[in-house]
């Protein structure tokens, strides 16, 4: 494993709203509806602009995507 994080650029949401999906339908498979099914293009657009959102690479691979959030209205 060759794993690199670094921060997204536009190039890079395709993959990260795909793999966010990928998660979302995991959560529900297991009962748990936290997530939209897909995420919007403009909340990881804000993010990336904000530079809070990072990807993770394998090999070149995007295998992962984390998003800071310095805070959070929810709590």
């Amino acid at each position: 494993m060759d794993i690199d994080v670094r921060r997204a650029t536009t190039n890079d949401l395709p993959e990260a709203i795909d793999i966010l999906a990928e998660c979302s339908a995991w959560l529900k498979a297991k009962g748990i509806a936290q997530w939209p099914d897909r995420f919007p293009e403009s909340i990881l657009l804000t993010s990336i602009e904000k530079e809070n959102l990072f990807v993770a690479t394998d090999s070149g691979e995007t295998v992962a995507t984390i998003t800071l959030q310095w805070a959070d209205a929810m709590f």
